[in-house]
């Protein structure tokens, strides 16, 4: 077994690496929308600009750098306050409009009734290729 050690990696050029080959998520991030704020979205977020609050339970995540394509693959996660002492799982889908490469429309929902839901804590990923 060997050990790798060093301070600075770079590429052949002399450049800073890049995840040109690799399948790294190219944003993540959270928001709240029970509180109707957003502002917690850039906190901890990688390639998120900014949010727009659509509607109940409807949003625009804004990319700060855009996608090479429409095609990226996009994760979310709800978990929104039903009254019980844990939190519920809820379900996020994708908008049904033409998809783009500079933002993601999403909108969260109650499980059992797929009623849209300003849920307390939603968490996403997108992976694809930068432009």
């Amino acid at each position: 077994m060997s050990t790798l050690k060093a301070d600075t990696v770079q590429s052949t050029g002399g450049g800073a690496t890049t995840l040109t080959k690799q399948s790294a998520a190219k944003c993540f991030g959270s928001c709240d929308f029970s509180t109707n704020s957003t502002a917690d979205l850039l906190s901890g977020s990688l390639n998120a600009s900014g949010l727009t609050d659509n509607g109940t339970g409807d949003g625009t995540i804004a990319f700060t750098n855009n996608f090479n394509s429409t095609t990226h693959a996009f994760q979310f996660n709800v978990a929104f306050d039903s009254g019980s002492a844990n939190d519920d799982v809820g379900n996020v889908g994708h908008y049904r409009q033409a998809r783009s490469a500079s933002s993601m429309r999403f909108v969260a929902q109650v499980p059992n009734t797929l009623a849209a839901d300003d849920s307390e804590h939603i968490t996403f990923t997108v992976h694809g290729d930068l432009a």
